[in-house]
């Protein structure tokens, strides 16, 4: 669970070192549940992953201690291939995807820079504000349960 260029495929991980998340103690479905080791208020999904082809729940401290997830990081052959984000209302209900994007869920595409093979996306590209494919639906319900039921 690291940055760019941070899986080592000689040792088949990502170094301690080089990681930029921790894991949290808790799991929803048999998914880990990330937390930034640099800024636990901020959610930004790893773009290697220990594992081949994982799905990474990642998320952040609230103010009131409490982790609420956010985003959903997708991976194939070590690397981020999409990002799911989450937006709640004050009640901690689900904005789904709208026409528009802004202010609901979306999913974006994590492209490959063919030259460097360095993984990311271009921050506020509204090209990539993608409707949230329906086989996460279970997933995402079982986030907002999670989320609600740990809020303080």
């Amino acid at each position: 669970m690291g940055g760019n260029n941070s899986y080592n495929k000689t040792l088949d991980r990502v170094r301690g070192s080089k990681r930029s998340h921790q894991e949290f103690h808790h799991r929803i479905d048999g998914h880990k549940i990330l937390l930034q080791n640099r800024c636990v208020r901020q959610v930004k999904v790893p773009v290697n992953s220990n594992s081949e082809s994982p799905i990474y729940l990642c998320g952040r401290k609230r103010k009131d201690g409490s982790v609420e997830i956010s985003s959903i990081g997708i991976y194939k052959d070590h690397k981020c291939v999409g990002q799911i984000d989450l937006v709640f209302d004050s009640k901690g209900n689900l904005i789904p995807f709208s026409n528009n994007g802004k202010g609901t869920s979306h999913y974006h595409n994590f492209p490959q820079n063919a030259k460097t093979g360095e993984v990311g996306r271009k921050s506020g590209d509204k090209q990539n504000h993608l409707p949230i494919d329906s086989k996460y639906e279970d997933l995402i319900k079982k986030i907002v349960e999670y989320n609600k039921s740990h809020r303080k």
